[in-house]
């Protein structure tokens, strides 16, 4: 080796395998050819992800010279293989669907992964990049903050409202992460499922909904309307990126009574002191039809003449109708005299009327007793 001084300070190194970098004393050696003698980490660590998603950065390393200068040799097609964890906390590779995944260096030494995606469980751990070069590691973490793991039904969960009529509450939800919290911007859909014709619809008309979480992970359906139908039935609430189902029991319930008719004992008689065989009944129904439970009836039979005597009430019954809008009147026995008359049933605020018309056959006449003559 002969160096050679240029100046106060400076200097130069002529060799066939060695050079000095000009600057000053003390300035970096380089050799020529400079080939890589190590491998480091260029880009992708540490960094975290939510579970089932992709890392933003792809894992990267680099060929270097430990000398610090820079390689005058190619570098291309050393072969890297990057290898997560077989189990808990990992990822998978795009390229491969598995845990590992082998690339070749570019022309300036670099490699870089294909893309990164963790899988469903949350933790820390490492991914290991080797190479002839040796072995080098990311620090990368699955979080499930942020991620949805519940959602729950907050509000309007079970309530009913009149056919045609608008339900108190809109319904509501929460999504919540695997630490309880909130899930904020995420969609919630509403979809309410009719049964035997009962349903509702939302404000728009359609039967399914759209809203999305505020910042306490709340979100609340528009307003829904029953329709004409009475009945129950569900709505539930749905989001992406989870199986869970928020669900919702809701009721259409009948509308005022609108109407009362006689059932089959409308017309009918019987012998005094025989109670009519069909009993006195009748239906009352709201103006779509729908047969209207709980509704108060009251049965009257004239007060004199032919008539009759509910059991237990006299001439006069209250019953109130059953949960399929049937109200049947206590037994009915004729009074012993002979005729015809009318039993009216009646519903306060509806008009007509029902009636039923019924006939005393009145006492069975005594046989006669026949003497003979000369007796």
């Amino acid at each position: 080796m002969r160096i050679r001084t240029l100046a106060a300070g400076w200097s130069a190194l002529t060799l066939s395998t060695v050079a000095i970098i000009a600057g000053p004393v003390g300035a970096v050696t380089c050799p020529t050819p400079n080939s890589p003698d190590q491998m480091v980490v260029s880009a992708g660590t540490p960094q975290t992800t939510k579970i089932t998603t992709p890392f933003l950065t792809d894992l990267a390393v680099a060929l270097q010279s430990s000398s610090g200068c820079p390689l005058t040799t190619s570098a291309a097609g050393v072969s890297v293989t990057f290898t997560a964890p077989t189990g808990g906390p990992t990822g998978i590779f795009s390229s491969t669907g598995t845990t590992a995944a082998t690339v070749g260096t570019s022309s300036s030494g670099v490699a870089v992964a294909p893309a990164f995606t963790a899988n469903d469980s949350s933790g820390s751990y490492a991914v290991v990049a080797t190479s002839v070069y040796g072995s080098v590691s990311f620090s990368l973490t699955n979080t499930a903050a942020g991620v949805v793991a519940a959602i729950a039904a907050t509000g309007g969960t079970r309530q009913s409202a009149p056919v045609g009529a608008v339900f108190d509450s809109p319904l509501r939800t929460r999504l919540t992460d695997a630490q309880g919290g909130p899930i904020a911007g995420a969609t919630v859909t509403f979809t309410i499922a009719a049964k035997n014709g009962a349903t509702a619809t939302f404000v728009a008309g359609a039967p399914v909904a759209n809203a999305v979480t505020n910042s306490a992970g709340e979100a609340t359906s528009p307003a829904l309307t029953a329709n004409t139908t009475t009945g129950s039935y569900t709505a539930s609430a749905t989001t992406s990126g989870m199986t869970g189902t928020a669900m919702f029991q809701l009721t259409n319930l009948a509308g005022a009574p609108y109407a009362i008719a006689a059932g089959a004992g409308a017309r009918q008689s019987a012998p005094a002191g025989t109670p009519f065989t069909v009993p006195l009944a009748v239906i009352v129904t709201d103006s779509d039809k729908n047969r209207v439970a709980g509704a108060v009836v009251t049965f009257h039979a004239p007060t004199g003449g032919p008539t009759g005597r509910f059991a237990g009430s006299g001439t006069a019954a209250t019953i109130t109708t059953n949960p399929n809008g049937i109200a049947v009147a206590p037994t009915f026995t004729p009074n012993g005299l002979r005729g015809g008359y009318v039993v009216t049933a009646t519903v306060a605020g509806v008009r007509p009327l029902a009636s039923f018309a019924l006939v005393n056959q009145g006492l069975r006449p005594r046989p006669s007793l026949r003497i003979g003559h000369g007796s």
